[in-house]
């Protein structure tokens, strides 16, 4: 591979505004990296400041090609078929540009203002305005590119994990809605990876909604694309061998992102954290076991642990399963999302609400010494299970209302305080989705040969107790369509369901205390001795 001779201390350019040309002197501070079509400098000029000037100096030219005195790359006499290559090849480089210009022109799309950076088209010229060299293309913002951030995380996950969870997601959710807008006006990105977008970042704050490119040459038409794929290894889909790029292509490469960002383990270091292939039949594993995962029992929430595999299972597979528009792949980023965010946050989040970033991430600062399980076993030590139980009551029967992370935490609390002597445990769990078994049981394989859930047991007599899940559906906006719910369930049962232990855990503080004190006026109307607890997030769990 024939080396490129970069700039050194300057350049002379022109541009054009209002049909007359202007010439600028931009001064060379470093190059910060080179692609297979271009070279990227530091640079600075005075009217502008410091950014980022991208020369078009394809690998093929190398051979050719020459600086003059003033740095400009020519070509020599008699190497006119070297040169006519080059320009061919610099005005398919500059259609990409031309065809954002009239994107953004068009401001259809608000999400576009920001992604499509503000960048300026310059020629090398000579003093005289003649046009000698190549082109260059000057953006004058200064990014912290989202691979720095993804480095962060390998590097130090347990260091706010929750805060970097979230902004990580945040991020993927950003660049995936710009993508489908992108893919609205007809234009596949074809090198979608960390390195090739970022945000503007303020000491610690990351403004995602600032969200820009920083190569944009990969562009081309959905309704024209080249034959050959182009792309980045481990982000690139395998179909790029002999299929045209299409808008699937983003869509593996955002998967592909997305995994970089939240899969960080010993296993997938040795790729530097990069897709493979043949990570595909393990990466529920992967989730489950990465470093960001495990290093918070927010960011272990077992909702967001499948919401992340299913988005990296339907973005790296084959096309054909593959997600076939960005808008699916943004709605189950939003519902990872709103599975990372507090409580209060997701609420907003859900009802369609404005929130912003350093919002959530200073409730999960203010949140970060939480450890639900350990409270868990607190309470159940201060009021145990068996306090209401009858000397002569068979069984134990307990209600859980409610069943995201403190919900299953809690379940597994009773599953192992429960076990009393000549007692069988009967748990009865009431969620919103009967999926939530499927999930808790895939964690805990093993569960259900001792326990039988919803009859998985059933003719043995060789159990310690049963766990059935009930589906109610409980509201986040009407705490009376809750207290309906629970009132209505407790009435109905027959004298041996009847609870000994109730614990309300519906992922709002003023809806589960609301419920709480729903079941203790219907308890006491049916005469029933049982103790109600309930979640408080924001302090404790209080027995009630």
């Amino acid at each position: 591979m024939i080396e490129r001779k970069a700039l050194r201390d300057s350049v002379l350019v022109c541009g054009e505004s209002d049909g007359k040309r202007f010439t600028r002197r931009f001064r060379i501070v470093k190059k910060v990296s080179e692609g297979a079509f271009s070279l990227c400098y530091e640079a600075y000029h005075e009217g502008s400041g410091r950014g980022i000037l991208k020369e078009f100096y394809p690998q093929s030219a190398a051979i050719a090609a020459e600086r003059n005195a003033q740095g400009q790359l020519i070509f020599p006499e008699g190497l006119e078929a070297a040169r006519d290559q080059f320009t061919d090849q610099l005005r398919q480089y500059l259609e990409a540009y031309h065809m954002l210009i009239a994107a953004k022109q068009k401001q259809e799309y608000p999400e576009l203002e920001t992604f499509i950076p503000d960048f300026e088209i310059y020629y090398g010229c000579d003093e005289e305005k003649n046009i000698t060299g190549t082109a260059y293309i000057w953006t004058s913002s200064k990014l912290e590119s989202f691979e720095k951030l993804c480095d962060e995380i390998h590097k130090k996950p347990t260091e706010a994990p929750e805060q970097k969870m979230v902004i990580a997601l945040r991020a993927v959710e950003s660049l995936a809605k710009c993508i489908c807008m992108l893919h609205k006006e007809g234009l596949v990105h074809r090198d979608i990876k960390p390195s090739n977008f970022g945000f503007i970042r303020r000491g610690s704050e990351v403004l995602t909604q600032t969200l820009s490119m920083f190569d944009v040459d990969s562009i081309c038409s959905v309704f024209d694309p080249p034959e050959e794929g182009m792309g980045t290894e481990g982000f690139l889909e395998p179909e790029a061998a002999y299929e045209r790029p299409a808008n699937l292509t983003d869509i593996y490469a955002i998967g592909a992102t997305l995994f970089y960002a939240v899969a960080g383990s010993d296993e997938t270091k040795g790729s530097g954290y990069l897709y493979r292939e043949d990570y595909y039949p393990q990466l529920r594993e992967l989730v489950n076991t990465s470093d960001l995962v495990c290093a918070s029992e927010a960011n272990s929430h077992p909702r967001l642990r499948d919401a992340l595999t299913r988005i990296l299972e339907k973005s790296l597979c084959r096309r054909g399963r593959r997600y076939q528009c960005c808008e699916e792949q943004l709605e189950d980023l939003e519902s990872a999302l709103y599975y990372a965010l507090p409580s209060e946050i997701a609420k907003k989040a859900k009802n369609g609400d404005q929130w912003v970033l350093q919002d959530a991430l200073r409730v999960l600062d203010r949140e970060k010494v939480k450890n639900s399980y350990l409270a868990i076993q607190y309470h159940l030590y201060k009021h145990p299970l068996y306090l209401n139980l009858p000397e002569e009551a068979p069984v134990l029967n307990i209600v859980l209302a409610g069943f995201g992370s403190v919900g299953q935490k809690f379940l597994d609390a009773c599953l192992q305080v429960g076990q009393l002597p000549g007692k069988k445990l009967s748990v009865t769990v009431l969620t919103d989705d009967l999926e939530d078994k499927t999930l808790y049981l895939t964690d805990r394989p093993q569960l259900a040969d001792f326990y039988d859930f919803d009859g998985s047991l059933a003719g043995q007599e060789e159990s310690y107790g049963s766990v059935r899940f009930l589906q109610m559906s409980f509201s986040e906006k009407s705490s009376k369509n809750n207290v309906d719910l629970l009132q209505n369930y407790l009435c109905d049962l027959e004298e041996e369901e009847q609870p000994h232990y109730i614990f309300v855990a519906l992922g709002d503080d003023v809806a589960s205390q609301t419920a709480a004190g729903a079941c203790r006026e219907a308890l006491q109307l049916l005469e029933i001795s049982c103790q109600v607890s309930c979640v408080c997030e924001r302090e404790h769990f209080p027995a009630r």
